[in-house]
């Protein structure tokens, strides 16, 4: 069952959700079967005890978000 949760930044709203409801950062590895899966593919779910693999390193790079994985600037704040 869905929790309910206050009204969250337009960035954290569009993350895809766990069963419970809560978003998942863009840093979460999504499994199938015990197996590294793409986000939204049927039957995967976030595992939130794996980051993704280079997924830091590129957003270091891209100057990317860890938490939504758009990319920062100066006016990420706003949006």
């Amino acid at each position: 069952m869905p929790i309910e949760l206050p009204e969250l930044p337009p960035r954290i709203a569009r993350l895809p959700r766990d069963e419970r409801g809560y978003p998942v950062p863009a840093f979460v590895e999504w499994m199938r079967d015990g197996k590294a899966a793409a986000r939204g593919e049927p039957g995967a779910h976030p595992d939130f005890r794996f980051v993704r693999p280079g997924f830091r390193a590129g957003a270091f790079k891209l100057g990317l978000c860890w938490i939504c994985g758009d990319r920062l600037s100066a006016r990420s704040n706003r949006t």
